[in-house]
Formats: C-alpha cells, structure tokens, sequence
C-alpha cells in the first residue's frame, strides 16, 4: 500500500471528475480520458482481457483506495456505498454533496432515518478550519459527523466537540465509528437553513407550517421569506426542512440505473445532475470494450 507516485495519484483522481464523466455521458466518448488511460497505462494492463471501459474505472479507483494521500472522492464515495445496500437503497437515502451551509460548504449531507453531514477531513486536508465548519453545521443538522483518515482521529477528537461523530476510513477502506454523534439542537439557526434552501423548498416548509406565502414579485420574494424564516422556532424549521429536503432531492429515480454503474462510478453519479438521456448513455459507453477507448484519443 501505498507505492503510488503523487504524480500518479494526481493523474488517475482526474478519471473521477464530473467534467469528465459529464463529457461521456453527452459524447459517449472522452479524448481526456483515452490520454489518461494511456498515461498510466491501464488499456495496456487489460485490452486482453475482455474488460470494459467500466473496469477500467474500477482498476483506477482501487489504485487510488492504496495511496496514502487518499482525496475527498475516495472519503465520499466509502460513505456513499456503505448505504448503497438492499434491493431499492435510493428509496429511502438522499444524498446532499457539497451542501452550502452559512460559509461552509458540507462534503455531504444524508438523509435516511435521520439528517446527517458529514465533513471530510483526508490525509491532504487541514483541521485548521474544522470548529468553523462544524460551527455553522449545527446551525442547520442536529448530528454532524467528521470522518477522517487515521492520522488525523487523535486531532479531530480533541478538536470536535463531544456532540460530533467521529468515524474513521482505516487502509482497509473499511469505515467504523470512533465516536457515534447525538443530536445537538441548541445551535439551529432558522436563518441559516432558509439561505441553505431553494426558494421553492422554503414555500413549502411554510405552507407546511401553515404559514401563507406571501405575494410578491421574484425580485421581493426572498427577502420576505427570510424575514419569515428569523422569526420560527428553529427546531420545527429544522423537521419540516429535513422532510422537504428528502422529498425535493429524492434520488428514487436513479434506483433501476444504479447498479449498472461501476462500483467506481456510483458515488460520483448520485452526486450530479445528469439528463436521462445522458445517463443512459454513460452506461452503455461504460460497458463497452476497453479497446474502444483507443479511438478517442
């Protein structure tokens, strides 16, 4: 473990970006990654072998899984999987990457059960900003987690006040709880979950709340709302919100598609917004002989 050069490492995270999976699923072909494949090899490794274009995903992200300076997408996608479980795991599981929340950003948000965000904290990433992210986390999420590489659990525990989770993604890949996160209500801040929220997703926290919406132009809307929002007892905002989000962002239509994915794939797929079409056709390209990459170059 642990042998891959920086330079490979930085070479094979670029197979796992959504500018270059999006450009498979509009082309169904991508020059970026025949140069990426050729560059380290991986066509080389198995045009023999009868693989496919989605092997070859998997061949690079298992590669990956070994580095020392694992990135935030191996840290994602290990929470991801873990739930990936069952005949319909997306009928009940919405997942909320990079979720804006005061001025932080959330790696993740899930939805199941309960509402959790998680904040990733890998081999290359710094605690200098962690009490600020978890800081404004609360004010939205009653549980935060933060999962971390094993150098850094000893810090994260000192850092992480004792309501926040702490889960560790050891060598193995394998993730397990240090410290289990209990709900923490005293933080939430009504103000803070309507600016992390669509217009449309607020309305209906209110009309939920048996609040009237008021009428007014688009340009005045999102002012009255937040004026709205300042005054509501955050706890409840807090309930309706985690319903609407489950619904408004409800991934159940990607269950039949889902596992057609390479296990590589899936995380990166549920974390952005393709049409259909397009999904549709990433898959196809994605089972389609690794030869054929040879011709997008």
């Amino acid at each position: 473990m642990g042998s891959i050069s920086p330079t490979q490492d930085k070479s094979l995270s670029k197979m796992f970006s959504a500018s270059l999976i999006s450009e498979i699923a509009r082309k169904g072909k991508s020059a970026s990654l025949a140069h990426l494949l050729h560059e380290n090899d991986i066509i080389g490794n198995h045009k023999n072998e009868n693989n496919t274009i989605g092997d070859a995903f998997n061949h690079a992200f298992n590669i990956l899984r070994k580095s020392n300076s694992r990135g935030d997408y191996i840290y994602r996608s290990a929470l991801i999987r873990k739930s990936l479980s069952g005949r319909n795991p997306l009928k009940n599981s919405t997942y909320l990457p990079e979720f804006r929340i005061g001025l932080s950003k959330a790696d993740m948000v899930i939805i199941n059960e309960t509402a959790s965000v998680y904040e990733i904290k890998s081999e290359i990433d710094s605690l200098s900003r962690l009490a600020k992210q978890i800081g404004d986390y609360q004010k939205a999420f009653a549980k935060v987690f933060v999962i971390a590489g094993e150098s850094h659990i000893n810090n994260v525990m000192l850092k992480a006040p004792d309501q926040v989770g702490v889960l560790k993604l050891d060598r193995r890949n394998k993730t397990t709880i240090v410290r289990d996160a209990s709900f923490f209500n005293d933080a939430l801040c009504s103000t803070t979950m309507f600016e992390s929220l669509r217009v449309s997703e607020s309305s209906e926290i209110l009309r939920r709340m048996g609040i009237d919406i008021p009428s007014l132009p688009n340009t005045l809307i999102n002012r009255a709302l937040k004026d709205i929002f300042s005054s509501l007892n955050a706890i409840d905002v807090n309930y309706h919100m985690v319903s609407v989000l489950k619904k408004t962002r409800n991934l159940a239509p990607l269950n039949p598609c889902i596992k057609a994915i390479p296990d590589a794939l899936q995380a990166l797929v549920l974390m952005m917004q393709l049409r259909n079409v397009d999904r549709e056709r990433l898959i196809d390209t994605l089972n389609k002989p690794i030869e054929e990459a040879l011709t997008w170059g």
